[in-house]
């Protein structure tokens, strides 16, 4: 870390021991690196907010996906349930009609037999 200062102090005091162009050269050195860095960390703030902005687009899609499909999954139950009933219902009546029918069949049989 001393060294780092001094060559600090090097760059703009000046320096017995170190020449202006070693100075410019470890300056050069560390501000690509910061640079680079800087560049490095700038990419993953613009990738982050993109995976956000990302996750955040798949939540939203997800949670209004689940309410419509869960509201079309309950109008099918609905109408399925709906249509059971009915056909329940028709069968009923079918089957009330066929016991009517066997009943009166049966009533003209004993009433033919009496005779």
């Amino acid at each position: 870390m001393n060294k780092f200062f001094t060559k600090w102090k090097a760059f703009f005091c000046g320096s017995d021991d170190l020449t202006h162009e070693e100075v410019k050269r470890y300056f050069n050195f560390t501000l690509s690196n910061l640079s680079s860095i800087l560049i490095i960390i700038s990419l993953i703030i613009i990738l982050n907010s993109f995976l956000a902005a990302l996750f955040l687009g798949l939540g939203i899609y997800l949670v209004i996906f689940t309410i419509f499909s869960n509201e079309y999954y309950n109008f099918m139950i609905f109408y399925s349930l709906r249509s059971i009933e009915k056909n329940t219902l028709n069968t009923d009546k079918k089957i009330n009609a066929l016991q009517k029918a066997i009943a009166r069949k049966n009533r003209r049989n004993s009433f033919r037999k009496r005779r």
